[in-house]
């Protein structure tokens, strides 16, 4: 029995490296280049999370944005919205 727990987390160990890897490599990076936005794409698949939050966050990462704001910013206002929608849904 405690070896399906060990596998269990020794996967999501891997999952957690190659997440905080691909976050470490564009983070100092102000613009996100088409090859960067695959890698967190491809990253944010293998850690499971849901294909809509996925591509909402892709695509407001696509382009420049003519609001001036950082690709950082943009992520996080999508995730926060995403946050606050199930909130709101759940309570």
């Amino acid at each position: 029995m405690l070896g399906i727990f060990k596998k269990t987390f020794k996967g999501l160990e891997k999952t957690r490296k190659k997440v905080s890897n691909v976050f470490s490599a564009i983070s100092k990076k102000t613009y996100l280049e088409i090859d960067d936005i695959q890698k967190l794409e491809d990253c944010l698949f293998e850690a499971d999370i849901s294909f809509n939050v996925i591509s909402d966050i892709t695509n407001s990462l696509n382009g420049k944005d003519s609001s001036k704001k950082s690709w950082r910013d943009r992520a996080y206002e999508v995730l926060l919205a995403k946050v606050s929608t199930n909130n709101n849904i759940t309570n």
